[in-house]
This record gives C-alpha cells, sequence and structure tokens, in this order.
C-alpha cells in the first residue's frame, strides 16, 4: 500500500491505497464533487456524516465521497487516473523529548499523540506577546512551531533572578563567555557582579556568575540551545547564578 498523507487542521487523515489505482466505485456512493482539489475532497469528507472514503481523480477534480471502507476490487471498474483514501488509522506519535527555546515544558513520561497539546512557558530573560504558549503533536510525528515563541528580552532591566549551585562555562571557542575580573572577595561582591553586568557597554550581559573574587558575565543563555549549551551547564555550589530579567 503507497502511502500519500492528507493533512490538515481537522481531526482526520487520509492515505491512498494503491491496490485502486485507476479504477473508481459503482456503489456506496454517498455525494459525487467537481472543481475541488484532494484537500477540498478529503475535508467534505472529514466533515460528511456517513462518509468513510473517497475516490479522487486529479486531472479534472472530481470527487466522490463513499459510504463504506474498500476491503477489495468488488464494486469497483476500471477508469484512469483515479485514487482511493481512506482514513489512516495508524496511531502517529511525537518524541517525549521536547525542546522549545527559551521556555520551559511539562515533561512526558510516555510519547505523545497527534493531536495532543503541551503548554509552555517563557524562562525568565525571555518573553514573548503572553509568554505562555503550547505546541501541538502533528500528524506527521513532528512538533509543531510554538504558537507564540519565547525570545531573548527586547530590553533588560537592572533586576535579576537568583539560582544558587548552578555554573555556566562553555568553552571560549563558542565565543560565548566572557570572564570579567576577579580579585578580593572583599571587592567582587555579588552586588558588584550585577551591576557591572547591568552597565556593561561592550555586549549586552545577560547573565552573571559569582562566587567570593570571582565574578563572569556572559552574553548567551544556555536556553537559546539546550542541545549545544547543556553540557557546559552544570550543578556547582560555589557560584550563585544571577540572571537579568526583562524590562
Amino acid at each position: 500500500m503507497a502511502c500519500l498523507g492528507i493533512q490538515q487542521s481537522w481531526s482526520k487523515t487520509y492515505i491512498v491505497d494503491s491496490n485502486f489505482n485507476d479504477r473508481v466505485g459503482t456503489s456506496n456512493i454517498l455525494l459525487e464533487l467537481e472543481s475541488v482539489s484532494s484537500i477540498a475532497c478529503a475535508i467534505s469528507c472529514s466533515q460528511t456524516s456517513g462518509c468513510e472514503s473517497f475516490f479522487f481523480r486529479r486531472h479534472d477534480l472530481k470527487c466522490d465521497l463513499v459510504t463504506s471502507i474498500l476491503n477489495d476490487l468488488t464494486s469497483t471498474i476500471v477508469s484512469a487516473n483515479w485514487r482511493y483514501y481512506k482514513e489512516n488509522t495508524l496511531v502517529v506519535t511525537c518524541a517525549n523529548t521536547i525542546t522549545v527555546v527559551g521556555a520551559t515544558t511539562t515533561p512526558l513520561q510516555i510519547n505523545a499523540t497527534a493531536g495532543d497539546i503541551i503548554p509552555y512557558q517563557c524562562v525568565p530573560g525571555f518573553e514573548s506577546i503572553t509568554n505562555t504558549g503550547d505546541i501541538k503533536c502533528q500528524g506527521n510525528g513532528t512538533w509543531s512551531t510554538p504558537s507564540d515563541p519565547c525570545q531573548k528580552c527586547g530590553t533588560y532591566s537592572a533586576n535579576y533572578e537568583t539560582r544558587a549551585g548552578k555554573y555556566f562555562y562553555p568553552p571560549q571557542t563558542l565565543m560565548s563567555w566572557y570572564p570579567t575580573s576577579s580579585g578580593s572577595p572583599t571587592f567582587i561582591t555579588a552586588t558588584y557582579c550585577q551591576s557591572s553586568c547591568t552597565s556593561r557597554t561592550d555586549f549586552t550581559c545577560v547573565a552573571a556568575y559569582h562566587k567570593p573574587g570571582i565574578c563572569l558575565h556572559v552574553w548567551i543563555r544556555i536556553e537559546e540551545d539546550i542541545n549545544l549549551y547543556a553540557p557546559y551547564y552544570y550543578d556547582n555550589t560555589d557560584y550563585v547564578e544571577f540572571i537579568r530579567l526583562c524590562l
């Protein structure tokens, strides 16, 4: 059976059964339509009570809605260019590992199935119109794009969210870190580390990492590319992470 998926924003999807290529039904015809696309034909079947499948001929855009699922060639005749579509009953799943840039989602214990919707929320330092949104498991087994994408702050404030025991230190080759200074613990304080991040003019400082005597400023966030940066973001009880918030 050759598969040709037709999918839109309705609950059913259809595949071509190649056993019926160049044949058309002679009975159980519910409705005959003309001048419609294959998509419109599928929508009509999904929205018409009693429609279980349909025949479609591309070259003249004819569509026959059928009241049953055909399993053999009985009640069909040879007729060039017709294709037979029936509902795809295979269960489509999406991976339970979900990555939404700049956002957190509820961890899934099992794979989601087509139609499932997962909410997300922007993390501190990222924003969108509503700061929330959702993604949907699609009929092709992939997650949809975020409904309201989270992006790094358009304008940053001088306020920070604190996370104790977190440290982000990617390698210098990624051009993603900027060590500022080290020195006396009485001078390189947490307050100094934050205020100097806010006042930087050579780049936009989005987070700072501090332990007594050491301050590190960065211009990227792990949430920008979790798969790339996750190995460099780890627990370290010596440090405190200060995440700069949106204005």
